[in-house]
């Protein structure tokens, strides 16, 4: 309850003042940790339930690797990743979007397109992850190519990965690309073009 509700030094009192500690209060507190940022706490105390015989679970693994993808700590991913892989969580989709979310913020492509594409049905926010990574790093063209990709899979975009799109053609002077998608957010998915999408279009004529 306390590391719900962001008071993370009461949390970890009453935490470290109880004698017996198991695998749920070890797995509350890591969350704990890191829904509040504390990524060095989260891996350590992440470090001391392993060596100690105990096993966490998809949902903790997604939100410490979440966090590292936040925080920009990929060698901390990869030590969660080779985890995940050795107890057999990675093919869990929250752990493996995180995964592809992480690789993809650190510019790391290759790791997060071999994720990716061990992933049995990627979700809305995996494609997002994905695109955005190629979008961020220099690689628009395969920024496109995945979301069409996506959309032949029958997803639906969102505003949030129409932004990577729009952002994918701005940054790399895809200038065509850019008004056929921007102008197909209407007419083709239905989706109102908010603030952020027009100021990609600024930037793509910049």
């Amino acid at each position: 309850m306390y590391s719900k509700c962001q008071d993370v030094q009461t949390a970890r009192r009453i935490f470290y003042g109880t004698p017996y500690r198991d695998q749920v209060t070890l797995s509350s507190m890591i969350s704990g940790y890191a829904t509040n940022g504390c990524i060095e706490e989260a891996i350590s105390l992440f470090q001391l339930m392993v060596a100690t015989g105990f096993q966490i679970d998809r949902f903790v693994c997604s939100s410490i690797l979440s966090l590292c993808a936040d925080m920009a700590r990929p060698l901390y991913g990869k030590l969660l990743h080779g985890y995940a892989t050795k107890v057999g969580i990675l093919s869990d989709l929250s752990v493996s979007s995180s995964l592809v979310k992480l690789y993809s913020k650190s510019g790391n492509l290759h790791d997060s397109r071999k994720v990716f594409d061990e992933i049995r049905v990627p979700d809305l926010v995996t494609w997002t992850a994905i695109i955005d990574g190629y979008a961020q790093h220099g690689s628009g063209q395969d920024a496109l190519a995945m979301f069409d990709l996506m959309i032949g899979c029958g997803v639906k975009p969102d505003t949030v990965v129409l932004v990577s799109v729009l952002s994918a053609c701005g940054r790399n002077g895809l200038v065509e690309e850019g008004f056929k998608h921007f102008n197909s957010m209407r007419t083709v998915y239905g989706v109102e073009p908010l603030l952020h999408h027009y100021c990609c279009m600024v930037d793509l004529l910049g």
